[in-house]
This record gives C-alpha cells, sequence and structure tokens, in this order.
C-alpha cells in the first residue's frame, strides 16, 4: 500500500473573502477606498483609473457628481486585509 496523500491532488490555492477584492479588479485589495457616491469599496488605483473616463458608479452605472466620487480610505478594511494576509501567507501576486 502506498503513503497516503502520494499521487493525490494538491489543495486548491486559498481563495480570499470576497469582502477584502476589488469590484473592479478582483484582487485583493491593498489600499481599499469607500467611494462616497455609490457606498463601495475599491481599490484607490483601480476606481481612480474608472473615474479618470467616467462620471459614472461602476457597480450601479449611475452618475457621480464631485462630492459622489470623493474617495475616502477604509483603514479598518485594510488592517482586516493585512490580518488575513499574514495569517494565511497570503501571496499578494496571485
Amino acid at each position: 500500500m502506498g503513503a497516503v496523500g502520494v499521487g493525490a491532488p494538491s489543495a486548491a490555492p486559498l481563495a480570499p473573502p470576497t469582502a477584502y477584492c476589488c469590484p473592479i479588479s478582483m484582487f485583493v485589495m491593498e489600499d481599499p477606498v469607500l467611494c462616497v457616491g455609490d457606498n463601495t469599496t475599491y481599490e484607490r488605483r483601480e476606481i481612480e483609473a474608472w473615474l479618470s473616463t467616467h462620471n459614472t458608479s461602476p457597480m450601479t452605472n449611475e452618475a457621480l457628481d464631485s462630492a459622489g466620487c470623493r474617495l475616502v480610505s477604509n483603514r479598518g478594511l485594510k488592517d482586516a486585509i493585512a490580518l488575513w494576509v499574514t495569517e494565511h501567507g497570503y501571496d499578494m501576486a496571485m
């Protein structure tokens, strides 16, 4: 009889919680920011790129005025993501 686990498929990579992923890029966020106009958190570089060519929410397609385009750092989520990444040894380059 062979050793246990020999030839068995390796475990699938750990999937991050959906709330930790940017809805534009689908990657784990490093610098999450809240877009005031649609109350959604995005990766800063992704939403800034979007807003440089659109005046609408990428989630709802509703128009955003200048106040609605304001971005606020989501420090609580950033800290939670950093803790999760450390605890799980998650490779942010994935």
